[in-house]
């Protein structure tokens, strides 16, 4: 009988092979689901916060939400005191599947003229959101203190808008005019709450009477 050398396996070593592969299989699906778990966790966590935010009346509202559930798009409203002060950016966070060990990426879709975000693609130059950035720091920090200490304190001397850090440092009037033309033509100006007009002749009475 004629033998290529080749050993042929039994029908239950092919079983035992079929099981293994089945095994592995079922174990990359749990590891996937556990992830897309955490994954949706951290997100729940961080839309909370950012929501707990609104309520705090911080400048900032959440626009919606991408399907992978690692996207949102935010309302970002100009820090007072401020030359952006009046309108409103929508910004896109982007949290990486090893977040918060890495940091988010935080982008202004709405052009913005400033001397430390790229006038081409919206990146910003905050070293809390790169190389410094902790596992500790969460989406409410960015919106309540970094974004807007980088519209109150641009540095002209890092610029990833070369044009907007030159103007800043040479011509400051130049420069803030550039800026209001850069709100007017591409940001949303800032909705006004109405007061009830209840509430409103309470307060004049309070006032009367004081």
């Amino acid at each position: 009988m004629f033998n290529s050398g080749k050993r042929i396996h039994t029908p239950d070593e092919g079983k035992a092979a079929n099981g293994e592969v089945q095994a592995s299989c079922i174990a990359i699906q749990l590891l996937l689901v556990n992830r897309l778990h955490l994954i949706s966790v951290r997100f729940c966590r961080e839309l909370k916060m950012l929501k707990g935010l609104m309520m705090e009346e911080i400048n900032v509202d959440v626009d919606r939400i991408d399907d992978t559930m690692q996207k949102l798009f935010v309302n970002f409203e100009g820090p007072e005191n401020s030359l952006y002060e009046g309108w409103v950016w929508e910004v896109k966070v982007e949290l990486p599947s090893d977040y918060p060990y890495k940091p988010p990426s935080v982008v202004f879709v709405t052009p913005i003229y400033h001397p430390n975000i790229d006038d081409t693609c919206g990146a910003i130059c905050v070293d809390a959101l790169k190389e410094k950035w902790e596992p500790t720091y969460d989406l409410s920090l960015v919106f309540r203190d970094m974004l807007p200490q980088l519209l109150k304190n641009p540095n002209p001397e890092e610029p990833l808008n070369e044009e907007a850090g030159d103007l800043m440092m040479h011509d400051q009037s130049a420069y803030e005019k550039e800026v209001r033309e850069h709100c007017a033509k591409y940001a949303k100006r800032k909705v006004a709450v109405a007061v009830p007009e209840e509430e409103s002749k309470d307060e004049e009475v309070s006032e009367e009477e004081a």
